[in-house]
């Protein structure tokens, strides 16, 4: 996936002083992030600890919870019938990996100012709105 090896193909930069000479084989300074950059921001895991609810349209409601060891639980009710699965999670960055028996959920997390967040899905796909997670 060209999205997902872009997130992962960044390089550490070390830290100087201001003043300080740069070595001569040193790269230039990185520009300042850009707005849109800052979605690409890492997201300390305690943040998505807990139970989230997010809506589909007017037919699904979805309930995810991240636990604290790691493991999740995803519900996704359709029309009264509900569609669980459930397994172990990573958060690398800002992209959640949801593996479970079936498969693996890979997307994109945002955090949003109230307390939430929107998961947009990582499949190569064209590009989607995701789901807004909102705390149950």
């Amino acid at each position: 996936m060209p999205a997902l090896a872009a997130l992962v193909s960044g390089a550490v930069e070390t830290e100087r002083t201001e003043g300080s000479p740069r070595p001569a084989n040193a790269p230039p300074p990185a520009p300042a992030v850009a707005p849109q950059e800052q979605e690409n921001q890492p997201i300390a895991r305690a943040r998505l600890v807990g139970q989230w609810k997010a809506f589909r349209g007017g037919t699904t409601a979805i309930q995810l919870t991240l636990r604290d060891d790691a493991r999740f639980v995803w519900v996704a009710t359709r029309e009264g019938k509900p569609r669980q699965i459930a397994g172990h999670y990573a958060l690398e960055g800002n992209v959640l990996f949801l593996g479970a028996g079936s498969g693996t959920l890979i997307g994109r997390v945002e955090m949003k100012k109230q307390r939430g967040f929107n998961f947009t899905l990582l499949d190569g796909g064209p590009p989607r709105p995701g789901l807004d997670f909102a705390s149950k």
